[in-house]
């Protein structure tokens, strides 16, 4: 009996650590049919429009304090979604602005507050916004909603059949002008890791190995609540770290990888996303390649004289011409010898070289190329310009 009723000690203790642990986090509960985002209480911030830089939580709009939206979805498609704020509030009908054209610089007192709810599903996305007994859903004019002190409940028609929820977020606003340059703005977003957002993106998500992608971190601050300098840091999935509001990276390896992203602000806010790239065999680096011989010098019947002595090639008589290329990625493939544009000679193996034995009589200036091609076809190439005679 004591095991008994000190297992249940622990079990009741446990639940209650747990319960105040988690209490202030927002909860998602989904499924196929049902959605619900629980909402912290007191947790609308106040936003001055000469002071964009500053925001601060409040407890004075129990209207717009959201404190939960639901989802709902029937067998014959209908959905009812609803939306409950702080009890000490109600649903509030203000729009100041509808039919009013008597506002002056001077005097522009005027309030307007709306609710929105943004729904995505596995085909489709839906914009629920209800603004002083007028409700839309994308723009188009909705009728069947209704209003009971802090509940907003708005049905409709999803447009496909067998449509499924993917996400669900919402947000409220009061805009309150003074005057024409002055409004305090107040929000409250569900949930709240909307209010401060990060995203990236990538010049491309699909590559071949080697290939550079440019990523570019994307910051968004629904309301003025974080203080720049921002500390960008970046993992490309195998504990390669970097730092910066852009950075490139590359594979070498194929497969898939996921890159997060994590922003922080001077003030300790914190938003993380990431994006999945893959990396396929296909070989996109270009090789690089260098002439190993001539070097800049004199060179008699192939024998390097004063090498590095002068600034330009000199030959006397037959050489041998050597390309020394390089790819980590997938090989070389070979390598193209070009005289004055004309190909000599190709070669696929080690060493790459061409024999130049055509005699020149008279001292001629010749431009001397070598293209170096992988085995995905990338391409690199030199050129130098050499003097020759017989």
């Amino acid at each position: 009996m004591k095991i008994l009723m000190r297992g249940l000690c622990l079990f009741f203790i446990s639940c209650f650590l747990l319960s105040t642990i988690l209490s202030p986090l927002t909860f998602s509960v989904l499924s196929q049919n049902k959605q619900q985002l629980i909402d912290d209480l007191d947790d609308v911030y106040l936003l001055a429009a000469d002071d964009k830089n500053q925001s601060c939580k409040t407890n004075t709009s129990p209207n717009i304090d959201i404190e939960y939206i639901s989802y709902e979805k029937t067998d014959d498609n209908n959905v009812t979604v609803s939306l409950k704020v702080n009890s000490n509030g109600t649903i509030e009908n203000r729009n100041d602005f509808k039919n009013d054209n008597t506002a002056t610089s001077s005097n522009f007192n005027k309030t307007i507050v709306y609710y929105v709810i943004n729904i995505e599903t596995n085909e489709n996305s839906y914009v629920l916004n209800y603004t002083n007994k007028t409700c839309e859903i994308n723009g188009e004019t909705c009728s069947n909603y209704s209003i009971d002190e802090s509940f907003l409940n708005i049905s409709f028609h999803l447009d496909y059949e067998n449509e499924s929820i993917v996400s669900m977020t919402g947000r409220s606003y009061k805009k309150m002008f003074e005057r024409m340059n002055t409004s305090k703005i107040f929000s409250d977003y569900v949930p709240n890791e909307k209010i401060f957002t990060a995203s990236i993106s990538a010049s491309k998500l699909t590559v071949g190995r080697g290939e550079i992608i440019h990523f570019t971190a994307n910051i968004t601050d629904a309301i003025g609540l974080t203080k720049p300098p921002y500390t960008i840091s970046w993992d490309f999935g195998y504990k390669l770290q970097r730092q910066g509001l852009h950075v490139n990276h590359s594979y070498l390896s194929s497969g898939t990888y996921i890159v997060h992203s994590k922003v922080s602000d001077s003030s300790g806010f914190i938003a993380t996303t990431e994006c999945q790239v893959s990396v396929t065999n296909h070989d996109c680096e270009c090789p690089t390649v260098t002439f190993f011989r001539p070097e800049n010098g004199f060179y008699l019947k192939n024998i390097p004289l004063a090498t590095n002595l002068l600034e330009k090639r000199f030959l006397l008589g037959r050489i041998t011409v050597r390309a020394k290329p390089n790819d980590e990625v997938s090989g070389i493939k070979h390598v193209d010898f070009y005289l004055d544009n004309t190909k000599q000679h190709r070669d696929t193996t080690k060493p790459y070289e061409w024999q130049w034995t055509k005699r020149s009589f008279l001292p001629t200036r010749y431009k001397l190329r070598v293209v170096a091609s992988d085995f995905y076809d990338n391409t690199a190439e030199k050129e130098i310009i050499v003097y020759r005679l017989l």
